[in-house]
């Protein structure tokens, strides 16, 4: 009798010791396939134990949970209060599932995007000055080479398309970038209007806000209207690409028409400009 009593005993402890049991032969192993998340836990890491690499990773519910994979670790984060299940596939098409519990809110702040244009075989810098700054890259298509070190990234284009770059803190992205590889810049000349008026002597400017950088400038009437390509001044915004500034004198009364050409594209700016 003594024996059957501490059989049962042994089996209800080892029943109620894991309700997750990882499943150690399974081809597709993570460190544990449930967590619950609150103010006190804002994110779990899972480790991928084994599997056939090339992870691919999704939330059913991102207004709940959502992740980040690097390398053979995947961090979930916690948002709203509720349930989702984040699914773990491999390149075999093996799947395994972790069940995500939140209780209560935790409070986020999910930031803007900011845009960055790269064109094909050109490098542009991503620089973060968090002393120790965690970033996470998105890029299925392999459209960017990244270099560097994390405080200041070299981003490479590859090839045309989109990449997402995420700076977190606790896992939680805090900056976001959405790249964009391009065969050519787009061609933004500031202001937009095709009609200006100036008095005798007066003097103008336009902005070539993107571009190739190899700009042209052609005057129909030199009597009228002068026109020069002048140095960008400052350090150029993300959105800016080879900016320069197109400075005009009114010399004389009549009319002129200022072309702006983008060489790379043969994209032309036309502005017709009255003096007097």
């Amino acid at each position: 009798m003594k024996c059957l009593y501490y059989f049962l005993i042994t089996l209800l402890l080892f029943s109620c010791k894991d309700n997750s049991p990882v499943e150690k032969d399974a081809p597709l192993v993570v460190s544990s396939t449930s967590v619950t998340l609150s103010n006190t836990k804002t994110y779990a890491e899972i480790t991928i134990i084994k599997g056939a690499g090339n992870y691919k990773v999704r939330s059913s519910n991102e207004a709940v949970a959502q992740y980040v994979l690097i390398d053979n670790k995947l961090y979930i984060t916690g948002y709203n209060v509720g349930n989702a299940i984040i699914t773990l596939t491999d390149q075999d098409k093996n799947q395994v599932q972790i069940k995500v519990t939140l209780n209560e809110l935790i409070a986020r702040v999910y930031p803007v995007s900011t845009i960055v244009f790269i064109k094909t075989g050109e490098t542009k810098y991503i620089t973060s000055t968090d002393p120790n700054p965690l970033y996470s890259l998105m890029d299925t298509a392999s459209v960017i080479q990244v270099g560097g070190t994390a405080n200041n990234l070299q981003i490479t284009g590859r090839k045309t398309g989109i990449a997402n770059l995420y700076y977190l803190l606790e896992y939680w992205p805090t900056t976001i970038y959405d790249i964009q590889v391009v065969d050519h810049y787009s061609f933004t000349v500031s202001p937009t209007t095709d009609v200006l008026r100036l008095a005798l002597g007066a003097e103008s400017d336009f902005y070539v806000l993107s571009g190739c950088g190899n700009y042209t400038l052609t005057v129909s009437n030199t009597n009228v209207l002068s026109a020069e390509l002048l140095a960008w001044p400052v350090e150029p915004l993300r959105y800016q690409d080879n900016p320069r500034i197109v400075h005009i004198k009114a010399l004389k009364s009549g009319s002129s028409e200022l072309k702006i050409t983008n060489a790379e594209t043969s994209e032309v700016k036309t502005v017709t400009v009255t003096v007097g």
